[in-house]
């Protein structure tokens, strides 16, 4: 009886194994992961590396002249709103991926965030104007004439899509470049003054194409954004007093071209 069992039974031999193990590697199941969080991470790669390109693409199909410098221009505007869109995708993506949520790093909305953004605006403007007053008196103490005024792309230009980005532009900025900088160096360990720091370093390095004078100026804005987060913990403020400023810029650049 065992005999006979024995010879029926086939001799494992080491191609046996290796076949065996191949089959098992190839049928393993993949990790258990939730479906939406995979398509959101797929559309969202595939977005941040075609989507721009797409963009290009459908003005140039619809007849939009890209010599032309008023279709550059909104060409221009829709890319930086395009990529605005995707850069805080891919931050809820990462928040999400570290087990947060976006309230986790002072999203969320109360009434009274329209109360303290309305203080932020006033004691940020008399910062920004305080600052200014000496920063100007300094520069025109070392070059002998006073700062030129920045030369900003669409000047005079009002179209949906400038008004989109100054709509997005404050939640991009807050949300990436202070909340998500501050909250990540602070749960690396960095202490307060040095998350504030890199933070306003940060987002008043990508301003210094207006020159130096307002650069510094707008870092001043920057610098008090950031003491309220850090003291309060909230954003909402934040973003409501930057896209005052957004839209006040908005409004004001023109007519401060003109008195220049």
């Amino acid at each position: 009886m065992n005999s006979a069992s024995s010879a029926d039974e086939a001799p494992v031999t080491s191609e046996h194994c290796s076949i065996h193990t191949e089959w098992a590697e190839a049928a393993a199941p993949e990790p258990c992961i939730d479906k939406g969080r995979r398509i959101f991470g797929l559309c969202l790669v595939l977005a941040t590396a075609f989507s721009q390109c797409f963009l290009s693409s459908t003005f140039m199909f619809a007849g939009y002249a890209m010599p032309g410098p008023n279709d550059i221009l909104t060409l221009r505007f829709a890319n930086g709103l395009t990529v605005e869109l995707v850069a805080l995708g891919l931050l809820h993506y990462v928040l999400l991926q570290n087990g947060k949520k976006l309230s986790d790093i002072g999203f969320a909305f109360r009434w009274r965030d329209l109360r303290d953004g309305v203080k932020l605006i006033v004691g940020s403007s008399i910062a920004y104007a305080v600052a200014g007053f000496f920063i100007f008196r300094a520069y025109q103490l070392l070059v002998k004439h006073p700062p030129a005024r920045p030369q900003i792309a669409g000047e005079g230009v009002l179209s949906v899509w400038v008004l989109l980005l100054v709509v997005v532009n404050p939640f991009f900025e807050e949300l990436i470049a202070r909340a998500f900088t501050i909250s990540e160096i602070r749960a690396l360990g960095g202490g307060r003054a040095l998350a504030v720091a890199i933070s306003v370093g940060l987002q008043t390095s990508y301003h210094f194409y207006q020159g130096v004078p307002y650069a510094l100026m707008i870092g001043v804005l920057f610098l008090v954004y950031s003491l309220f987060y850090i003291r309060s913990g909230r954003i909402m403020p934040v973003i409501i007093a930057h896209m005052w400023a957004d839209f006040a810029g908005l409004i004001l650049y023109p007519w401060l071209r003109g008195q220049h």
